[in-house]
């Protein structure tokens, strides 16, 4: 129902309506405002209930037509039959599951996951997948799209007892636009200015993340500036990007990507044209706190920590034995950098970072904490005999990584009980009959 003015194809601003914004209190974010018509006029969208759907009239001498106007006029410009010819599909076929979708009420959802999107376009493909549930009106309703139950905050910024984002005495803090250019608008950086305006050399990406597949092509065209140094960890980008076969010229190219490093747990189709290979652990033997995907309802944390004992071999770092991975490099590295935030003090108050586990535990403390700052969602004190089972569960482990002493050093006294409450479920969910209220979510 929000409102484009289609002489510049952009939200039509209040101001340019007649409508005044309410000021935000200093205690709230700004939020942006949208117009809407309705029977008695334009209106904003946080002021009104609903607005109409179909419009196409004008607005102060201005041309406006509602965002549905615009999908609909976009959909019809072609015909059943070009889009299937387009496709490779036939028009009975989308016929037929045109049917299919809107034939349930609100209880049909479209997905994804990866493969359709998994392209240099996969954002706008996913754009128009989800608006096939806007279309049929299910967000939210049993059976229907729905983002899930969320999860707790490991890395404590919301009241966990370590907040990891603060305890790293003189941090720094990143700047500039990333090589692949995600999350930046192009027109608002100084390389707009520098490059003549549009177009760009390579495209920009504002309103997306974890643009995967443009690293390394970035890197070999040096836009929007040439790297020095590139490390790979839990991919094969040669292997999985579009394209993938052409990225190999750049990783052997030393003027592109001078120093190319990797952790693999293999010599494998991209980590053979790198200068370095660390070893690294497998999901059965590392820390990881995975987030969870919107196809459950309740809130769930899950806390992935080592149940075998790892393949790779042990090493020292500075008298701490462990096994060589991903975390162990970054430590030996940044301590003989001589890099904040790492050994004695590493933390700050927070204590000392000189083994994986002295960051992953404090995640595991912080969900075990939970969201609320008076500590009403932290989990029970594990009884005695959890406590024995929790030791006994992991006797096949080398010292290397389990120490009890050193796991409970990492979180404290007071937090110990609570950490193995959660360590030994594997993380903290909460009960499924609380996914649903009626039909709707």
């Amino acid at each position: 129902t929000h409102l484009v003015r289609t002489d510049e194809m952009v939200f039509l601003a209040p101001e340019d309506a007649g409508l005044e914004v309410p000021p935000v209190p200093e205690d709230e974010d700004e939020e942006p405002q949208f117009v809407v018509m309705t029977d008695g006029g334009p209106a904003l969208h946080s002021q009104t209930e609903a607005g109409q759907l179909e419009v196409d009239t004008r607005v102060n001498g201005i041309p406006v037509k509602s965002v549905l106007t615009l999908l609909r006029e976009r959909a019809q410009e072609k015909t059943l039959e070009e889009y299937a010819e387009l496709a490779g599909i036939s028009v009975a076929d989308i016929v037929e599951l045109a049917d299919e979708l809107t034939s349930h009420g609100k209880k049909a959802a479209v997905e994804f996951y990866r493969g359709p999107v998994q392209h240099t376009n996969g954002y706008y493909t996913a754009q128009a997948l989800i608006t096939l549930n806007l279309l049929i009106g299910n967000v939210d309703h049993k059976g229907g799209l729905m983002v899930g139950g969320g999860h707790w905050h490991e890395e404590g910024d919301k009241a966990g007892p370590y907040n990891l984002k603060e305890l790293h005495p003189g941090k720094l803090t990143k700047f500039g636009v990333p090589i692949n250019r995600e999350g930046k608008k192009y027109d608002k950086s100084t390389l707009f200015d520098r490059d003549g305006g549009f177009p760009a050399q390579r495209p920009w990406y504002p309103l997306t993340s974890n643009v995967y597949q443009e690293v390394i092509p970035a890197a070999g065209a040096a836009y929007p500036y040439p790297i020095k140094a590139l490390w790979v960890h839990m991919g094969t980008p040669a292997l999985s990007s579009p394209g993938g076969h052409a990225q190999i010229a750049i990783l052997k190219d030393p003027t592109k990507i001078p120093l190319f490093i990797y952790t693999d747990i293999i010599i494998g189709e991209t980590s053979m044209y790198a200068d370095y290979i660390f070893p690294d652990i497998t999901y059965p033997e590392r820390w990881a706190t995975p987030h969870t995907s919107p196809d459950v309802l309740t809130k769930i944390s899950k806390f992935r920590q080592p149940t075998v004992a790892p393949i790779p071999e042990e090493v020292e770092v500075d008298g701490e034995l462990m096994p060589i991975c991903l975390e162990t490099a970054f430590i030996a590295i940044a301590k003989k950098l001589g890099l904040s935030g790492f050994g004695l003090g590493g933390f700050g108050e927070g204590g000392d970072f000189t083994r994986p586990e002295d960051w992953y535990l404090k995640m595991a403390a912080n969900l075990a904490f939970g969201d609320k700052e008076d500590g009403s969602q932290t989990l029970p004190a594990a009884s005695t005999e959890e406590m024995a089972v929790f030791s006994a569960a992991r006797g096949h482990l080398p010292p290397s990584v389990f120490d009890e002493a050193k796991w409970k050093a990492a979180v404290g006294e007071e937090m110990w009980p609570s950490v193995v409450y959660f360590l030994n479920r594997g993380g903290r969910f909460l009960a499924a009959d609380k996914g649903y209220d009626g039909d709707m979510v």
